[in-house]
C-alpha cells in the first residue's frame, strides 16, 4: 500500500472562518433569510432569551 503523503487537515477555528465570507453578498443574504424564518416561525433568538 501505498502512503498517503498529504498535509494533514488544518483546523480553521470560527473566527477565520468567518472572515473569509465576511464582505460576501450571498452569504449575509443567507443569513438574513434564516433570521427572517426564526422570526417568523416565533422561536427566539438565544440573545432575546437572555433578557
Amino acid at each position: 500500500m501505498e502512503r498517503n503523503n498529504k498535509k494533514p487537515f488544518k483546523k480553521q477555528n470560527d473566527a477565520e472562518f468567518a472572515r473569509e465570507f465576511d464582505g460576501d453578498d450571498a452569504t449575509l443574504s443567507v443569513i438574513q433569510a434564516i433570521q427572517e424564518a426564526y422570526t417568523q416561525s416565533g422561536a427566539e433568538v438565544k440573545e432575546e432569551q437572555e433578557r
